[in-house]
């Protein structure tokens, strides 16, 4: 019984022991493609976050330039702070806070700043990134040139109505202060046609009825 038991024993321990090593190899490798996975998903997750970094930079400076840099002064043409009144600095109000004339000028600069900060945010990304980053950041792009187009366009108009205003008083002026003059009556009745024309054009477009309400 002893001989038997122990042969028995002596057969099962290979058997049991190639058993376990299978067990474990299969473990390990299980291990080893959930380790792999994990790789490949932190690689992503890399990606992603680099991408995202450099968009909320871009969305950051896209925020100061549109409305103003919370604690920033406003700077005039000189380089130096706009002094207000009360004699404090003015606050930054970004290119959405300019008016008249003004935001029809700084236009071309601001938009040229945000592409130029937009490049600059992407550079050291990586082909993968890149790819995604700028999907992103040209649509955001695409939207705030429209949005300071339309901002420029409207306060040209109030630049323009200001000035041609400007022009047609001067003309009643004109006419009021020649009285006995016929030839200065009609130079300045004609001008001051001229800038209501002007000033429904600005207004309205050129829709015909409206022109021809004003210069009848």
């Amino acid at each position: 019984t002893t001989e038997i038991y122990t042969l028995s024993l002596h057969d099962a321990l290979p058997i049991s022991f190639g058993g376990l090593i299978a067990q474990g190899e299969e473990k390990a490798g299980q291990d080893l493609t959930k380790t792999s996975d994990n790789l490949f998903n932190i690689a992503d997750f890399h990606d992603q976050i680099n991408k995202d970094y450099a968009s909320n930079q871009f969305v950051q400076f896209r925020e100061g330039l549109s409305h103003g840099v919370p604690g920033k002064p406003a700077i005039g043409p000189d380089g130096n702070p706009v002094i207000g009144p009360d004699g404090k600095p003015m606050p930054d109000t970004g290119f959405l806070g300019t008016s008249g004339r003004d935001a029809s000028d700084k236009r071309a600069d601001a938009l040229k700043s945000l592409e130029d900060f937009r490049t600059q945010a992407g550079k050291n990304l990586s082909p993968k990134q890149k790819i995604s980053f700028d999907q992103e950041t040209q649509r955001m792009y695409a939207m705030t040139e429209s949005e300071f187009g339309a901002h420029a366009d409207a306060q040209y108009k109030v630049f323009a109505g200001g000035v041609n205003n400007d022009a047609a008083q001067q003309s009643n002026r004109g006419i009021a202060n020649n009285p006995n003059d016929q030839d200065a009556v009609n130079n300045h009745t004609a001008d001051l046609i001229n800038f209501r024309t002007q000033e429904a054009q600005i207004k309205f477009g050129n829709d015909p009825t409206i022109l021809k309400q004003v210069q009848d």
